[in-house]
């Protein structure tokens, strides 16, 4: 038998031979870390991400109200300033035509 049909033979032998599938836990049982402990630990960590998720839905809440109640406010004072707006054109224009008015009176002669 030649060198290459002994390699064929040993890597023919060698590829029909299954090995069993490595446990995912391998690594933490090595540590002593067992399937079950981990699954503890897991449904712990479940159950604070969950109790933080409902933590932070209670402080979006609050921050939504706020900037609602910050948009009103907003858009009232929009709406105020706009108003004053209006009443300060108004009162220019009335005192804007009463000084005109009096300016025509005053260099107009009288009859």
């Amino acid at each position: 038998m030649t060198n290459q049909s002994k390699q064929e033979a040993t890597s023919n032998t060698t590829s029909n031979t299954v090995t069993p599938p490595v446990s995912p836990f391998a690594a933490f049982t090595a540590m002593g870390v067992t399937p079950e402990a981990f699954a503890d630990f897991a449904r712990d960590q479940a159950a604070r991400v969950d109790q933080w998720m409902k933590d932070i839905a209670v402080y979006e809440a609050a921050v939504s109200e706020r900037l609602k109640a910050n948009a009103e406010q907003i858009s009232k004072l929009a709406h105020d300033s706009m108003e004053y707006a209006a009443q300060m054109s108004a009162q220019y224009r009335k005192q804007f035509t009463d000084t005109a008015r009096r300016v025509v009176d005053s260099i107009a002669p009288k009859a």
